[in-house]
């Protein structure tokens, strides 16, 4: 390939994955023309672009436009695939098809500028679509307003378990308290007997001295 060619190449898909924020490398290799024809169909339904390269330009081309790449990518022949409404649902697709094919090789990818290990490509591709959050959130603000009520309920009960428990604490460190007052006030009681015992036993050694 002419040098110029080249460097034309390089600039092009370096161009083109500047603005590109989610992208997954995969290897093709193994699957039958027919699979991969329909691959092909749903990508464009769903408009996901794919571009197969030289690695060693798509190597050079990434690295011109600030994208994160691990050598382990470049090992066998690679596609770069992106597009799709969000980073989950291209995940989704190609795992789909990986699991329909038993050919595709997820390498990993890139998503806002980080690195993504083939099991983080797996991880996304778990994550429910906009549709299947959406379905959830409406069901959950269209509950019965009677499961609302016993939710209300619950968590009164809980507060109000909390606050009995708060105050028997409460009630059973102040009994505590008022026992240790008490053991201080025999204590003290005990020490001025003792004192006074003391102080008559001075006085009765006192008297003594005096009468011989």
């Amino acid at each position: 390939m002419a040098k110029a060619l080249r460097e034309r190449i390089v600039r092009e898909l370096a161009n083109k994955y500047s603005s590109v924020d989610c992208c997954v490398f995969v290897n093709f290799d193994g699957i039958s023309s027919q699979m991969m024809g329909q691959l092909r169909e749903e990508m464009r339904r769903k408009k996901v672009a794919m571009n197969v390269q030289k690695n060693s330009l798509l190597k050079i081309a990434l690295k011109e436009a600030s994208k994160p790449s691990s050598e382990e990518v470049f090992i066998s022949p690679t596609a770069a695939v992106y597009g799709a409404e969000s980073p989950f649902e291209l995940c989704r697709l190609l795992i789909d098809w990986k699991s329909k094919s038993g050919k595709l090789k997820i390498k990993g990818g890139f998503l806002q500028g980080k690195f993504l290990m083939p099991r983080e490509v797996i991880v996304l591709s778990e994550i429910p679509s906009k549709e299947a959050l959406l379905g959830r959130l409406s069901g959950a603000i269209i509950s019965p307003a009677a499961r609302i009520a016993s939710c209300l309920s619950g968590v009164l009960l809980r507060i109000a378990g909390v606050l009995k428990s708060y105050s028997e604490k409460i009630e059973k460190s102040e009994k505590e308290k008022e026992k240790e007052k008490e053991k201080e006030k025999e204590k003290e009681q005990e020490k001025e007997q003792e004192k006074e015992k003391e102080q008559e036993k001075e006085k009765s050694v006192s008297v003594e001295g005096e009468q011989v």
